[in-house]
């Protein structure tokens, strides 16, 4: 009796793990699972998908090309060195057993036109033969709100970009993305990082695939991306000297009814020491604003406007022509560049921590090399102090020269003046 009690319950116990079984598998979680999972694969991969330019993709003026671009004639050429020449001729690289470059960080002041290489390299590019995959990022894009979220969207990126290539993946504002790691961050943030480094390093071939990185804090990048294998090259933009600052202005008034003229043009250039390219383009577009305020009134302009807009009809704008006082205008009420900024920042961090007494002997002779140096500098623009300082020392250096040379021609020996 005993036996049997055993057995039916050992049956019973069998059966109801079976019935389980079978209940599980008509439940269907993991199917469940899959199909979420395979719903949120293709939602990823549809926001990741790459824009193909060039070739019989139709995107041929998606942007503008080189011409777009002014007075940054050596950046421009690196940029055809290190990616176009890559990406279309990788077999030179191959006959020459050489390893292309794979990644270039852009580095510079904000506004010297970072962005509008890139965005002029796939203009140029879209003119090509060859058809190319366009993958653009900003540097919080990858990030998630869940942990290894984003390690799993740089993953899906590169191998999207593996298997589209040759392609283009450009980081925007990288330093967001990769930060410098130290002890203080959390150990996501470390965890992203490493996952890019793992990427760009290349375990494993990425074939034709560069990166690019743009930022204007390079020294906030992790040090561990700047090397050779991951960002092989560094561009630096720097700000425009008194020509690129003129072609700048010619390109932003090109389609204006009345062009700039060359004396105005020389001295608006002459006057924005200092200035970016994205601080002229503000500076052109406040003129023109003024031009506009001079030739109607906006107020009366503006409550015409809405009227017409109410019966379906659109008031004409009278032609406008920028004149020399609508510049003076401009330079007036521009605000200061993005260099002045950063250069009044880096000060107020200099006062608010001084030098000791015994470091300014030593100093001292390269901070009036430093500062000479940056007076003759036509791209920097120095505080009137400063600059008065400069400019004093720069005479007393003439005047000993003066005397050094009057003295070597009536034959005094010179030992040290």
């Amino acid at each position: 009796m005993r036996l049997d009690i055993r057995k039916t319950s050992a049956d019973a116990s069998r059966k109801d793990l079976e019935a389980e079984e079978k209940w599980l598998e008509n439940c269907g979680e993991d199917e469940e699972f899959l199909k979420r999972e395979g719903k949120r694969l293709h939602r990823d991969i549809l926001r990741i998908s790459p824009v193909y330019i060039g070739g019989s993709s139709g995107n041929e003026n998606l942007y503008e090309g080189w011409e777009s671009v002014a007075g940054l004639q050596d950046v421009v050429q690196c940029m055809k060195e290190v990616v176009i020449l890559p990406l279309l001729y990788p077999e030179f690289y191959s006959s020459m057993g050489i390893t292309p470059p794979r990644g270039v960080l852009l580095h510079g002041y904000p506004g010297t036109g970072k962005t509008l290489v890139v965005r002029a390299l796939i203009g140029a590019c879209s003119r090509g033969d060859k058809k190319i995959a366009y993958f653009a990022r900003k540097g919080a894009d990858c990030l998630g709100k869940y942990v290894g979220d984003a390690e799993r969207q740089l993953r899906l990126l590169f191998h999207v970009a593996e298997k589209s290539q040759p392609a283009i993946i450009f980081f925007d504002e990288i330093d967001g993305l990769a930060p410098c790691r130290s002890r203080q961050q959390d150990q996501t943030h470390c965890s992203v990082v490493s996952t890019l480094l793992a990427l760009l390093d290349g375990v494993k071939s990425r074939g034709s695939v560069i990166v690019i990185g743009a930022t204007n804090r390079p020294d906030a990048v992790d040090p561990a991306l700047r090397r050779p294998g991951r960002f092989d090259r560094e561009i630096y933009f720097p700000l425009p000297s008194v020509m690129d600052r003129s072609a700048i202005l010619s390109l932003h008034t090109r389609s204006w009814p009345k062009p700039i003229s060359e004396p105005v043009l020389s001295w608006v250039a002459k006057q924005t020491v200092g200035f970016a390219g994205a601080d002229l383009q503000a500076l052109c577009t406040q003129a023109a604003i003024i031009a506009l305020k001079r030739n109607c009134s906006l107020k009366g302009l503006m409550s015409s406007a809405e009227k017409s807009f109410i019966h379906g009809k659109r008031i004409l704008l009278p032609s406008i022509v920028v004149e020399e006082t609508d510049w003076l205008g401009a330079l007036s009420c521009v605000p200061p560049p993005c260099s002045r900024r950063e250069a009044g920042m880096a000060a107020n961090d200099v006062f608010s921590s001084p030098l000791h007494p015994h470091l300014i002997p030593c100093l001292l002779q390269p901070l009036l090399h430093l500062l000479i140096s940056l007076s003759l500098e036509e791209c920097v623009w120095l505080p009137p102090t400063l600059y008065k300082g400069s400019k004093l020392m720069k005479d007393i250096i003439f005047s000993a020269l003066k005397t050094r040379e009057s003295l070597w021609h009536y034959g005094v020996p010179i030992f040290r003046i």
